[in-house]
């Protein structure tokens, strides 16, 4: 059982790393950028503003609703 968790943790945390390396600037990022008619400036403008804290409490929110997902599929699976 101890497993199941480790596993739905590490599940968790794919969708973080994903978005980090896909929305790169040297993968898709710059492609994702002038999809949706923005510069570098106004991105880096709407990133700027918010801190690690909310990024952090943003994630956990991802993070701890995947975990419980995740919990409830191998529980019922």
């Amino acid at each position: 059982m101890i497993q199941n968790w480790y596993i739905i943790f590490v599940a968790a945390l794919v969708p973080m790393v994903m978005g980090f390396v896909w929305y790169n600037p040297k993968v898709l990022g710059t492609l994702w950028m002038s999809a949706a008619g923005m510069s570098e400036e106004v991105t880096n403008a709407l990133f700027e503003a918010k801190g690690f804290t909310s990024i952090a409490v943003n994630a956990g929110c991802c993070i701890i609703s995947l975990t419980f997902m995740g919990g409830i599929v191998c529980k019922w699976a």
